[in-house]
Parts: C-alpha cells; sequence; structure tokens
C-alpha cells in the first residue's frame, strides 16, 4: 500500500527544497491568489487540503526557484518602505538598505516644513526627483508617506526619470496601484537628456548603477537575474555619478540637497565626485549593517 501526503500548507513546507522563508513567500502569494487566503491561513489553515491548480503553480515557482529566479520575480511583487510594488525582470528588485535614502528624504522634508522659515507653498511646491526610478520605490514611498501628511503633500511636487520604457511603464502602474499617479510626473531619459530646462529641483534622490562591470557579483545570486543596465555602468562604478554630476547643477535650486546610493567602499570616490562640482556640507551615512551606504551634500 502507497502512503500519499494531503496537500497542505503543512505537508509542502515540510517536504521543501528551498529555504523556509522564500517557500512561506511563494505559497502566501498562492494561497492569497488561489484562495483568497489572508497571510495569517497559513498558520490557521495549515492542514486544509490545497487545490490541485494551486499545487501545480506552487510546483512550477518551485523549480524556478531551484534554478536560482528571485522570489519577487516569481511572484511579481515586493514589499519597500510600508508599500507593495509590482516588480519584474524590467526593474531591480527593490533592496532594504535603499530605504535608508527614502528615509533620509523624509527626515530632510520634515526639518524643512518644521521650520518657520519655510518657502514652499502649493504655490510654489518643493521639487523632489528620482533619477533612475526603476520599479519607483523611491519616489513612491517618499510620496505615499507624505499623502499621510495633509499640510506638507500639497507643498510637494515629486519627478522620476529612468533609461528604460519598460521601468517606466511599471513605476506608473505601481503609482496608480497606489493612487499616486496624479501626484507624480515620469520621464523616459538618460538621466537628464529628456528633462524640459525649465525644471529645477530641490532634492535629487538617486540609486544608480554602481556595480563594476568586472565584479563578480554579477553572475552570483539574484542579480544574474536583474537588468544588467539597473545593475552596472559597464564601467567602474562610478560612471552614472559622473554623468549625473555632469548635468547636475543646472537643474537645481540653490541649497537643493543630492543624496546617492553607492556600494560600501566607493562613499570616498562619492565624496570627491561632488566636492569636485562645487557642493558643500559632503557627508555620508551608514546602513543598518554598519556599511557607508548613502552619500549627500548641499548645491551653493
Amino acid at each position: 500500500m502507497h502512503l500519499f501526503l494531503v496537500p497542505t500548507v503543512q505537508s509542502l513546507l515540510a517536504n521543501c527544497a528551498i529555504e523556509s522563508v522564500d517557500a512561506r513567500i511563494i505559497l502566501s502569494h498562492l494561497c492569497s491568489t488561489h484562495l483568497g487566503w489572508p497571510r495569517t491561513y497559513l498558520i490557521t489553515h495549515n492542514t486544509n487540503e490545497l487545490p490541485t491548480a494551486l499545487i501545480e503553480h506552487w510546483q512550477e515557482l518551485l523549480q524556478k526557484r531551484l534554478l536560482g529566479l528571485p522570489v519577487a520575480y516569481l511572484i511579481g511583487k515586493k514589499n519597500f518602505h510600508d508599500i507593495e510594488l509590482q516588480v519584474n525582470a524590467h526593474v531591480l528588485i527593490p533592496r532594504p538598505e535603499t530605504e535608508l535614502l527614502v528615509e533620509f528624504a523624509i527626515s530632510h522634508i520634515e526639518s524643512i516644513f518644521n521650520s518657520p522659515n519655510s518657502v514652499f507653498t502649493p504655490l510654489s511646491p518643493m521639487r523632489c526627483l528620482d533619477l533612475g526610478t526603476g520599479s519607483g520605490a523611491i519616489i513612491l514611498a517618499l510620496a505615499s508617506y507624505f499623502k499621510k501628511i495633509p499640510d506638507v503633500f500639497p507643498c510637494l511636487n515629486f519627478f522620476a526619470s529612468d533609461i528604460s520604457l519598460q521601468a517606466i511603464d511599471l513605476a506608473k502602474l505601481n503609482s496608480k496601484n497606489l493612487d499616486l499617479h496624479k501626484n507624480i510626473t515620469f520621464f523616459k531619459s538618460n538621466w537628464f537628456s529628456n528633462f524640459p530646462n525649465h525644471l529645477s529641483f530641490d532634492l535629487v534622490l538617486s540609486n544608480p548603477p554602481y556595480i563594476a562591470s568586472d565584479d563578480t557579483h554579477l553572475s552570483h545570486g539574484d542579480l544574474r537575474f536583474e537588468p544588467k543596465l539597473a545593475l552596472t555602468d559597464g564601467f567602474d562604478g562610478l560612471n552614472a555619478y559622473r554623468l549625473i554630476l555632469k548635468s547636475l547643477s543646472r537643474y537645481l535650486n540653490s541649497g537643493a540637497i543630492v543624496v546617492f546610493e553607492h556600494g560600501f567602499e566607493q562613499a570616498v570616490a562619492i565624496q570627491c565626485l561632488l566636492q569636485d562640482h562645487d557642493f558643500i556640507g559632503v557627508l555620508t551615512k551608514k546602513d543598518f549593517s554598519g556599511s557607508n551606504r548613502i552619500t549627500f551634500a548641499q548645491s551653493k
């Protein structure tokens, strides 16, 4: 007599060849998609028999994960700074360390509007730009946060750009899903190449491609499947910053803040680039693991 395991959450997770955290994320997604289950049902209903269609979908995603495909691409979404974003193979998967950039921007904006000397109004708003937006993670997290602050939100304008049309389309979709599509202007642009000349900004945020083309990390883990255009500049990992800084000053208002994410070994190089372009107050902040992660500066 052959004994067959009844397919349940419990049995699938107990007989799984991938990391348990990944398995739970994938299975939670499938139970939500196929059955409408909230996440808690993975615990409270873990002995319920699961339908054939869900099992087949599970086996398909399990095989793809075993081949190395990132979980975020398999389920088509990623949580980032209290928002959920759709993601696909055309965009970089948002990382937790990038939330530091968002947190810095939030603190900076709040400090401005808490000051009695704030000059920004709905008729003369503060303009915030995300260069190389990808899925829209940075600008959408920022806009989503301030949407909850009605005294500040009307005094902010949000802009985002990317060289990839597929990325722009996805960022627009994410903005619509978050009901922010009326609040953000998107540009398809190779850095500033397609920007209107009259635009100027008070806060510029960017997580550009900063991995050197010969870095072996590009052939390992999730990076194997992410768009190379979003990971590497094809040179030494600093070329994107050079290209941005070449045109940045003409699009900045006096006293504007620029914030770059970068690799943990690139802080000194980024500081030098900013200083070479006459930025002042150049400082670097560490991420949650203690690595140098973002560098910011102010225009004169």
